[in-house]
């Protein structure tokens, strides 16, 4: 004869049993340091335009010797032809740039 049970079911639990874990988080909370923690300031945060969508931060490749890391905000157009074109010929449309200026 087969038991009918639902293997992922779960008891619920006591009052004594809620009271007790209760307990255990209001001393866990009590044991955590947070002395090394910066304050949030609002210069902390950053404001978006609402026009603007936020996006996922990544996390990327590290950049490689003689390299480094630049963020810029371009025009919507700009960034999009630069992500067509990829980031080797945008670094040597620059560097044709600055044998121009200099």
């Amino acid at each position: 004869m087969k038991k009918n049970f639902r293997a992922n079911a779960i008891k619920p639990r006591t009052p004594a049993q809620l009271r007790h874990l209760e307990r255990r988080a209001a001393r866990a909370e009590k044991r955590i340091d947070y002395s090394d923690i910066p304050p949030i300031t609002p210069d902390r945060f950053v404001l978006v335009p609402e026009n603007e969508k936020l996006v996922n931060m990544v996390a990327l490749p590290a950049p490689h010797s003689g390299q480094s890391r630049v963020n810029l905000l371009l025009d919507s157009d700009v960034s999009e032809w630069v992500r067509k074109v990829g980031a080797e010929k945008l670094n040597s449309l620059l560097r044709a740039a600055m044998k121009l200026v200099s």
